[in-house]
């Protein structure tokens, strides 16, 4: 199996997120400027940009792949908008 840079690239900016999300704590102020303190508690948005930003980079790991039409860059665009949209939400 054949493992490209983009792959362990993104897979290290999610490990990051991941423990910065959920696992390592950090103190919470009126401003919310950490990440712990932006996804607790959850809210309905923060789960709907985490399904955006996860299953965007998912996909952009190419565990699913998508077609592109020839000369067409239209999946790649969409992609870069959900996960953008995913990080908005989150941040929100």
């Amino acid at each position: 199996m054949k493992v490209s840079l983009l792959k362990i690239g993104v897979g290290i900016i999610l490990l990051i997120f991941t423990l910065f999300a959920f696992v390592i704590k950090q103190p919470c102020d009126i401003d919310k400027v950490y990440l712990w303190c932006r996804v607790h508690p959850l809210s309905v948005l923060d789960i709907f940009g985490l399904l955006l930003f996860y299953g965007g980079a998912f996909l952009m790991m190419g565990f699913i792949p998508l077609s592109n039409e020839q000369n067409s860059s239209k999946w790649n665009f969409i992609l870069f908008g959900a996960i953008a949209l995913g990080i908005i939400l989150i941040w929100v």
